[in-house]
Order: structure tokens, then C-alpha cells, then sequence
């Protein structure tokens, strides 16, 4: 039996046709498959459209300053954290005949996976995925004068809470996140606290500056060791804390090079140097203080150490540390 030749070919041609839509169907059915949805999460003060924080980098921000939930509601994927511990209060200065200074409390300590950040492999894990799951979130509260810090966590990580300053008549500082500095010392022994852990890659923050005759160590920062009470210009200065770029500019505060600063150490307290004001290390630190006056305080939410009690013949408190903070982005 003949075909008609012009008929076969029209029908392949056709029949070619069914199966390029054939697999262009089925090849836009599996691409549709491939993409993963979007995070969608609540928790903490927010940005994005109609939130209160407006970055304006591409990034969504959660910022928690208080315990909370964060509640992934959709999606999966990559986030970006700082978690940073309570800061120590600052040493107090104790009546007698000596008068000295006490020593600034430690920087709270600091765990991030940031890009950019010299912290950033000092973490257990750099990568962070998050599911659809909550995630509890416990900010540390700073410590009252000669406290400690508490400690903060997220994601099953742990920053700890810092180290006390220590009061003068050569009181020890005390380890923790950062250490705190060792009190103002005469004839006595001192030592300023250490940081816990102590070593990279563990590190979450740097010890204490040493007591000197008549001015408290510094307590250590994120990013420093607390300077020693040793009458140089920095004289129990706070140790540095750490910059972040792109947070929001209503948290951390300003230091030496862009970005918001955390975690910086309160310095010592100092005899007499009367009405003076030793500021506090760049990242939220309190400021030392003389002649009787108490310590200034860790600023709320960046893990600053409390300052040192100015040294006179009343007793005087150290300063308080400035509570953790947990931020997130995506």
C-alpha cells in the first residue's frame, strides 16, 4: 500500500510538536519544585515593609533585648546571628585607709557568624539553618556592682555572662565572657579575671587589666584585654569591644571605625583625681570614676562591663553591666 508522502510528514512534524510541549510542560512542572519558599519568621523588634526598622540593605532584621521566640512560620535557610552575653558590674571601693579604685567589669561574652567580622570563625558552627520551628531566644541580664553577668543563648549557643570588676584592697577580677579587672592594689596581690574560654577558636572575649596602686584594672572587651591601672594615659581603660556594619543605628554604640560597636569593657575607678571620668572601652563599657563616686553603668543591650567605683573614705559601688542582645538576619 502507497502513502501519501506529504501526509507523513505533516504528521511527524506534528508529532514532534506533542513532544517539545511534552517536555516543556514536564520541565516547568520539576523547576517549579525547586525553589525553596522564603524565610518567614517572627520575633523581636523587626524590619522590613511597615516594620519599625528600615535598614535598607536587603537584609530582614531581628533584634531581641529581651527573652522571646523566634518563630520561623515558613520557609528554610541561611541566617546570620550576634549573640553577646550580660556584661560584669564594676569592682566597688571599699572604706579604708587606702582609698583606691575598683576594677571595670568584662564585656559580656560575643558569638557571631557575621561576614566581615574578626569574630566570625570564632564560632561552633559559621553556617546557621533555620526550619520551620521556633527557636527560643534568653537574653542575660548585665550584673549588679561586683556581679556577674547572665548568660545569653540562641540556636544552642551559649554567651556567657562576664566577669566582675574586682573592689579595691587588691580584690581579683573575675573570669567569665571577658574577665573583669583586678581592684586597685598595695602590698597585696591581684589578678585581673580571665576570659572564658581563654583561647581561639573558642574565644568569646579577652581577660582583665591588672590593678595598679591606686587605679583598678580595666575589664576586657569583645575585642581587647582590659588595660592596667599602671598611670599611663589609658589607666585602666576598658578593653575595645567590636563593630557590626549595617545594624540599625538605634542599637550598639559609635567607636573609632564604622559600624555600631558591643561588648566593650568598663574601665577602673581611680584615687583621687577628683570630678574625672575614665570613659568606658568603645562598645558600650562604663566609665571608670574618682574621688568617691560610683562607677557609670554598661549601656543597655551591648554586653558593655559595668565601671569601677572611685577610691575615698566611703564605701562605693561599682557600675552595673549592660544586659546581651541576640540579633538576626536573613
Amino acid at each position: 500500500m502507497a502513502f501519501n508522502s506529504s501526509l507523513v510528514k505533516s504528521a511527524g512534524k506534528l508529532l514532534k510538536v506533542f513532544r517539545e510541549s511534552d517536555l516543556s510542560l514536564r520541565g516547568a512542572t520539576q523547576s517549579d519544585r525547586v525553589p525553596v519558599p522564603p524565610i518567614i519568621a517572627t520575633g523581636g523588634n523587626q524590619s522590613g515593609p511597615g516594620a519599625a526598622l528600615e535598614p535598607g540593605d536587603g537584609y530582614k532584621y531581628h533584634m531581641f533585648t529581651g527573652s522571646g521566640n523566634f518563630v520561623v512560620d515558613d520557609g528554610e535557610g541561611a541566617v546570620e546571628f550576634i549573640v553577646i552575653g550580660g556584661g560584669g558590674g564594676g569592682g566597688l571601693s571599699q572604706n579604708g585607709s587606702t582609698r583606691r579604685g575598683g576594677g571595670g567589669g568584662g564585656a559580656g561574652g560575643l558569638i557571631t557568624n557575621w561576614p566581615g567580622n574578626p569574630y566570625s570563625p570564632r564560632c561552633p558552627s559559621s553556617a546557621q539553618t533555620v526550619t520551620t520551628t521556633t527557636y527560643p531566644i534568653t537574653i542575660g541580664g548585665g550584673g549588679g556592682p561586683s556581679s556577674s553577668g547572665d548568660d545569653t543563648t540562641a540556636f544552642g549557643l551559649t554567651a556567657s555572662g562576664s566577669g566582675y570588676g574586682g573592689s579595691n584592697e587588691g580584690q581579683n577580677g573575675n573570669p567569665g565572657g571577658s574577665g573583669g579587672g583586678a581592684g586597685a592594689t598595695e602590698n597585696v596581690s591581684s589578678s585581673p579575671g580571665a576570659a572564658s574560654p581563654n583561647t581561639d577558636p573558642d574565644r568569646q572575649g579577652y581577660s582583665g587589666g591588672a590593678g595598679g596602686n591606686n587605679s583598678g584594672g580595666g575589664g576586657g572587651g569583645a575585642g581587647a584585654v582590659g588595660n592596667a591601672g599602671s598611670g599611663t594615659p589609658d589607666d585602666g581603660k576598658g578593653g575595645i569591644g567590636v563593630a557590626f556594619p549595617g545594624i540599625p543605628s538605634g542599637y550598639g554604640t559609635t567607636g573609632p571605625t564604622p559600624g555600631r560597636w558591643f561588648a566593650g569593657g568598663g574601665s577602673g575607678g581611680s584615687y583621687p583625681n577628683p570630678g574625672a571620668s575614665l570613659p568606658g572601652g568603645d562598645g558600650g563599657g562604663g566609665a571608670g570614676k574618682g574621688d568617691n563616686t560610683a562607677g557609670g553603668n554598661g549601656t543597655v543591650n551591648t554586653g558593655g562591663g559595668g565601671g569601677g567605683a572611685g577610691g575615698g573614705p566611703l564605701n562605693t559601688d561599682g557600675g552595673t553591666g549592660g544586659s546581651g542582645i541576640v540579633i538576626i538576619r536573613y
